[in-house]
Parts: C-alpha cells; sequence; structure tokens
C-alpha cells in the first residue's frame, strides 16, 4: 500500500485535538501539537504519534502523558494506510451517532437532571403529576432531549417528589434549629374548587444575618369538624414533627375565633397568643358600622346589588362602556 503524508496529518491532528481538549480538562496542563514534533517531522502512523506524545515534557519537565500514551499505543495502533485510517475513523463517528440516539436510563446522569428539572417544575408551579403524560409536554420534551424517556407520574409521586420533599424539609429543619424563636401563624380555610377544608402552620424567624425567613410547616387535608381539640392535635403533630420545642415561640398569631382560641390554651401557647391586628379591625368595623349604622349598612348593600348587575350582565357591561366612550371618560369596570 502507498502512503501519503498529508490526509493522515490531518486525520491525527484532528484527533489528537479531540483527546488534547479532553485530557486538558483533567490534567490541567497545556500541551500543543507543533512541540511534539522537531522540524514539522509528521508521523508515519499512530505509533509514532503516540511514541512522540510519551516523551513530551511540560514546561515542569514532566512527562504528563504516560498514562494516556499506554492506553493509546495498545487500543489506538493503526496500520499507515490512508484508507484503513479514514475507514475506523469513519466507524467511529458512526458509533457516536448511534450513542446519540440510544435511550437514556433513568439512572443516567443527564436522565437524572432532566427528572429533577420536572420535579422542581411540578412543585413550583403546583402542576398535577399527570402533565407528564399530556400530550404536548411529552412532544416538547421529544424534540428537546431525544434520549430522554419521561418517568411515568406514579414515579414522580412515589419517588422523585418524596425525596425533593425530605431533602427541602432537611434544609428547612436546619435553619428552624439556627433560629433563636419563632413566630407561629395557624389558619384553616376550605378550597372553592373542591369544597375540602385545609389548615396550615407557618413560621417567622429571623436568621443570624438577619434575614427575615417564612416557611410553611404544614398544609393539612382537613375533614374532621373544626373544635378546639382537633385544631390543637394538628398544632401539636405539627410541632412534633419539626420537633419545635415550646420554649422556642415566641408568639402565635390567630384570628379571634373561640375553636381557634380554645385550641392555642389547649396546646399550651395560652400566654403567646396574639390576635390579628387586620381580623380585629374587621370585627370592629362589622359590628360598629354594618350592625350597628343602618345607613351605612343599606348604602352598601345598593352598591353591591349595582355591582352584581354588571357581573352578570354583559350587555349592560356593553352599554356601559359605550356611554363612558360617549361622554370621553376612562372606560374601568365596575368590580
Amino acid at each position: 500500500m502507498t502512503f501519503t503524508h498529508l490526509p493522515l496529518r490531518h486525520l491525527m491532528k484532528d484527533k489528537a485535538q479531540c483527546i488534547e481538549d479532553q485530557y486538558r480538562k483533567k490534567s490541567f496542563v497545556d500541551w500543543s501539537l507543533s512541540a511534539l514534533f522537531e522540524n514539522s517531522c509528521i508521523p508515519k502512523d499512530t505509533t509514532e504519534f503516540w511514541t512522540a506524545v510519551r516523551h513530551y515534557k511540560n514546561t515542569s519537565g514532566d512527562a504528563a502523558f504516560n498514562e494516556l500514551t499506554d492506553y493509546c499505543l495498545t487500543c489506538l495502533v493503526l496500520p499507515i494506510s490512508n484508507a484503513f485510517v479514514e475507514c475506523v475513523f469513519s466507524q467511529v463517528s458512526l458509533r457516536e451517532i448511534l450513542q446519540r440516539k440510544e435511550l437514556w436510563q433513568l439512572d443516567n446522569p443527564k436522565a437524572q437532571a432532566f427528572t429533577k428539572l420536572i420535579g422542581e417544575m411540578i412543585c413550583l408551579d403546583l402542576q398535577p403529576y399527570c402533565i407528564v403524560e399530556d400530550k404536548g409536554f411529552t412532544r416538547l420534551l421529544k424534540n428537546l432531549a431525544p434520549n430522554y424517556t419521561i418517568p411515568s407520574r406514579k414515579y414522580f409521586s412515589t419517588k422523585v417528589i418524596p425525596l425533593m420533599y425530605e431533602t427541602i424539609k432537611a434544609k428547612v429543619k436546619y435553619e428552624l434549629d439556627q433560629a433563636d424563636f419563632l413566630s407561629l401563624t395557624s389558619d384553616g380555610w376550605t378550597c372553592q374548587h373542591t369544597i375540602q377544608s385545609y389548615y396550615s402552620l407557618t413560621a417567622r424567624f429571623v436568621t443570624h444575618e438577619f434575614t427575615v425567613k417564612h416557611v410553611i410547616l404544614q398544609v393539612t387535608h382537613f375533614p374532621e369538624s373544626h373544635t378546639g381539640h382537633n385544631i390543637s392535635k394538628f398544632i401539636n403533630e405539627a410541632l412534633q414533627s419539626w420537633e419545635i420545642p415550646r420554649e422556642k415561640i415566641h408568639a402565635v398569631l390567630t384570628d379571634n375565633a373561640a375553636n381557634v382560641m380554645a385550641a392555642i390554651k389547649e396546646s399550651n401557647l395560652g400566654n403567646k397568643h396574639l390576635p390579628c391586628l387586620i381580623h380585629t379591625l374587621q370585627l370592629c368595623i362589622q359590628k360598629k358600622i354594618f350592625r350597628e349604622q343602618r345607613t351605612a349598612s343599606d348604602t352598601i348593600a345598593v352598591f353591591r346589588a349595582l355591582a352584581g348587575h354588571f357581573h352578570h350582565s354583559s350587555s349592560a357591561v356593553a352599554k356601559l362602556k359605550e356611554i363612558q366612550s360617549q361622554l370621553k371618560l376612562p372606560e374601568h369596570n365596575i368590580i
């Protein structure tokens, strides 16, 4: 077989550059192809090429590539035929192409990164688990990462999200342990969409760097009757779950409902209870204005009826905008 230098030289240079970039990241040393060969003498085959690399020494006088060249001399030695060299390099490229089409396993680092990001999206945006089965979402990920297979929603609900919860909980608990004092707030509400009751407990504290932190300790479905005993049981279980001693609690802020007051007292936190200022003002306004001043309550009732009329009539809203336009007034909506 005949041998010409030019094609082999370029193939060798490209391959050397690729390995150089990878090895530089590992060894943090710099070397260049031009420094390997004196007087621009091009090696005749890969054995000669990597032998030259073996004897190369950096500015510190170290032979930094002995380990690398041992591997290359064993596994990458090729005959001096240009045609065969080009064939082997083409096969390597083909293998790389096939690897790009190979689906990632769940334990693949790249797949784990995508799965974690999807889990964070579900938590931050309050998305349902079934989003991972939506056609548009799966089509988007198929184009962004063809090698990635989206796990099932059961995988997210039983593994990804619980693991994420435990990780975040550990971080929050560490911050709670570092805080000198905590102020708690608690309240219950009913979801308008599902008509189900929930109860929550939150904590506020100041770090040693004087940063105010606010964390939600617990949100629990509360199908039981909202008695003082049941609410007290919820508070005690939450404090026990987070290992919060009562001595660390500075204040407990709630509304003025009788059942809540009884719950705080039963939880041995009565001496630390503070009523919500806004709720207290609301009770004062309702008692002194809505109940004792008939004129004010009648006026408010008229405006409520007026607003209700516009909320239930699209033709009334259109007529209102028409009149505002004729009178050159700002177009406002009735709220």
